[in-house]
């Protein structure tokens, strides 16, 4: 491996510990309102699946291809129910 690729596994290593942690720690509780930290938290850990996937896609070409776990936001008045796995 070289050095870049150990760099892209690090990350990847990194961005795993931060996506474990949101996923594990995020309020979803039911509220009537969105808050903007929530919306950010949600957006956020949907970009970084994406990136992850991309490193790991790169890192391992013949790993299978699975879909990856992202949260979603269900809208109740302007419809937010709470925030779900998709």
């Amino acid at each position: 491996m070289n050095m870049n690729e150990e760099l892209m596994f690090e990350a990847s290593q990194d961005l795993m510990a931060i996506l474990n942690k949101i996923y594990t720690k995020i309020d979803r509780s039911k509220t009537e309102e969105l808050s903007e930290v929530n919306f950010e938290l949600v957006k956020s850990f949907n970009q970084l699946v994406d990136v992850n996937q991309r490193f790991l896609n790169i890192l391992y070409p013949n790993r299978k291809k699975v879909k990856p776990r992202k949260l979603s936001l269900k809208y109740k008045s302007s419809n937010v129910e709470e925030v779900h796995d998709e």
